[in-house]
């Protein structure tokens, strides 16, 4: 599949392989929250109706989206990556979808959305909505607390584990919350790992990351501290929990953690054609394991 588009020194991209666009769609981030969905109700044994399969990734797929549009719309040619060169030449068709899928998603969530799941979707919704209004009115300006990779995995966590949680009534045990925490842990080490990756392009499109304000050597410190944190947790968790599934989804997020530090000592063999990003977001779709179970 051939695509052509310019940058601002009028180089045009082409060749983007079908893959490719998989990924700058963020259809694999997309995939990798259905199978985060599958693991959280499995865990916590809810049921949350059809409705909600369909608003989660729908969800997800336009507050990505509609993210990586503001970034295309900000910098333009500018952008120094083809996700962001692409957003930027395919807005219009692009914003037509985000609308056309936010009604979709507006449809299922007021007809058909358990209602303690609406409540908090409406919540979690307004949080994502003021921080895509911070980011896009901050512009070139960085704030210290407004750093992209916490916020995007505390969104992402709250998304998918948010709605099951509203049907256990906000009840978890302690090894529940340890492990929708650990979840969270994944997704900020992963979104770390995409900030090193891409530390030269986010430092000339400005982008507010850890990478870009402290350098790719203390960003690679607080991933391996956390893994430290996530592996340790993670082995006391498996031996003395007696819940087998409880104990297969913290193997799993050990196992996510272990493919992503691999993902990073390789930083020259993946940088080719973006193939790191593509693996990152692929490491989540490991909790669709449980839907076997």
């Amino acid at each position: 599949m051939k695509l052509s588009f310019e940058n601002k020194n009028g180089k045009e991209i082409f060749n983007i392989h079908r893959w490719r666009i998989f990924n700058i769609l963020s259809l694999d981030v997309v995939t990798g929250s259905i199978a985060g969905g599958i693991m959280a109700t499995t865990i916590l044994n809810v049921k949350p109706g059809f409705a909600w399969w369909i608003v989660l990734p729908l969800s997800v797929w336009i507050v990505y989206t509609l993210d990586h549009l503001i970034d295309g719309m900000r910098l333009k040619k500018n952008a120094h990556t083809v996700r962001h060169l692409f957003h930027f030449h395919y807005s219009k068709p692009i914003l037509t979808a985000i609308i056309l899928f936010t009604l979709t998603d507006l449809f299922f969530i007021v007809f058909f959305l358990d209602k303690s799941i609406l409540f908090f979707g409406i919540y979690a919704g307004a949080i994502t909505l003021i921080y895509l209004a911070i980011v896009y009115f901050s512009g070139k300006r960085k704030i210290l607390l407004l750093q992209k990779e916490l916020f995007v995995a505390l969104i992402y966590t709250i998304g998918i584990w948010g709605g099951p949680v509203a049907l256990r009534s906000y009840v978890l045990n302690s090894g529940e919350i340890l492990l929708t925490s650990m979840f969270f842990l994944v997704v900020w080490i992963a979104i770390l790992i995409l900030s090193i990756y891409e530390v030269d392009s986010d430092r000339i499109d400005k982008h507010n990351t850890v990478a870009v304000n402290f350098g790719t050597k203390k960003t690679s410190f607080l991933i391996f501290f956390l893994s430290a944190i996530l592996f340790l947790t993670g082995i006391i968790e498996i031996i003395s929990t007696s819940n087998i599934r409880l104990a297969m989804a913290f193997k799993i997020l050990l196992i996510m953690d272990m493919i992503l530090l691999l993902i990073l000592s390789f930083p020259e063999k993946l940088k080719r054609e973006n193939i790191y990003r593509t693996l990152v977001e692929m490491v989540f779709w490991l909790p669709g394991l449980f839907f076997y179970l």
